[in-house]
């Protein structure tokens, strides 16, 4: 038995775990997104599905957090992320001290 669900009680149609198990796949994961702008977007397109499936927006947040994809989830998956030039977007700059020559200029 899982911790926190009863044994006794039927798991309702608002219930954020149920509705965690419900999300597509595209919705389940956290690969992909490196920036603080990419979590949001997933959190809206749960909300969208939240809506299209009739459960109501208020609930995003804890179906997203029994799905594993809360903030803190993120956070950790991102900066556990290697920092190489290939996934930094166009225009950023690697933090820490120059590499290269032409950087110091």
């Amino acid at each position: 038995m899982r911790a926190g669900v009863r044994r006794n009680t039927k798991q309702s149609a608002s219930n954020p775990e149920a509705l965690a198990a419900l999300l597509p796949d595209e919705l389940r994961s956290l690969e992909g997104l490196y920036t603080p702008s990419d979590y949001q977007a997933l959190r809206g397109n749960v909300v969208d599905w939240l809506s299209s499936a009739r459960h109501g927006t208020g609930l995003a947040t804890p179906v997203m957090n029994a799905a594993g994809l809360s903030a803190a989830d993120f956070y950790r998956h991102a900066l556990a992320m290697p920092t190489q030039p290939s996934i930094l977007r166009a225009g950023q700059k690697q933090a820490g001290a120059p590499h290269y020559e032409s950087e110091t200029r």
